[in-house]
């Protein structure tokens, strides 16, 4: 069974669309290749406010680790929140 991921935009005047659709690329590319993710580039692309993609239920850690890493690289961290929900 998959969970639904959303990273959400608290603040979208602060965090910039570029700077959004900047971080869904690349969370793109660290999760396509791994048949435990389900993840859209064309939704990406064409986000405003926030990204979804779906993981493995028994991943989670795993899949936080990745999402936080990238946060923090991209400098994201407190301006954006992590939901996760049964898919």
């Amino acid at each position: 069974m998959k969970e639904r991921w959303q990273i959400v935009c608290q603040d979208p005047a602060r965090t910039t669309i570029h700077r959004l659709r900047n971080f869904g690329e690349e969370l793109y590319r660290e999760l396509a290749e791994n048949r435990s993710y389900e993840i859209d580039l064309a939704i990406i692309d064409r986000t405003t406010e926030r990204i979804f993609f779906f993981a493995e239920k028994g991943g989670r850690k795993e899949t936080r680790m990745i999402v936080d890493k990238l946060l923090d690289a991209h400098l994201m961290t407190d301006e954006c929140r992590i939901d996760v929900a049964a898919g």
